[in-house]
């Protein structure tokens, strides 16, 4: 748990140590002659285990340093940020390309019935004609759209 103690210290760690340091003074664990030597030493202090001996020996100073430490890791070293797909955003995860909008599987249902509608009108030759032509469709559309599908998931890696 002591790694985050060798991460740089920024100034605004500094001078929260600085400041803890003259709340010690005017409380009375440290002396002005210990904290004029401390502030010195907290001024050129580079990594958090140089400000830790500094306030090692007052109460709640380890706490301090530690917190500022563990603060800066959670907020820059967390990891990548979870993605929370949103209304506008919508991507799937699995695949990585954005998902199909609502409503079109409503418009495929409304195509379909309205090619089946006079098919049922006309008859056994109505069904026939209607099977017919769902096939053509699906062979003139649906193959070179699932085609292009596949080649396009495959990106720039070579085909063969």
């Amino acid at each position: 748990m002591g790694d985050e103690l060798f991460l740089r210290a920024s100034d605004n760690d500094r001078n929260k140590v600085t400041t803890f340091l003259s709340d010690a003074m005017t409380h009375g664990f440290i002396t002005t002659e210990e904290m004029s030597n401390r502030l010195e030493q907290a001024v050129s202090a580079k990594t958090f285990s140089d400000l830790m001996p500094l306030v090692r020996d007052i109460p709640g100073g380890v706490e301090l340093v530690r917190s500022s430490a563990r603060s800066y890791i959670r907020s820059n070293y967390a990891g990548p940020p979870s993605f929370v797909p949103t209304q506008t955003n919508a991507v799937n995860q699995r695949h990585n390309y954005p998902r199909r909008p609502r409503g079109r599987s409503a418009l495929i249902w409304v195509a379909v019935a309205l090619f089946f509608l006079p098919a049922l009108q006309a008859g056994a030759f109505g069904a026939f004609f209607f099977i017919r032509s769902m096939a053509m469709l699906a062979i003139t559309v649906g193959i070179p759209i699932l085609a292009i599908r596949f080649f396009a998931r495959r990106g720039r890696r070579r085909f063969f």
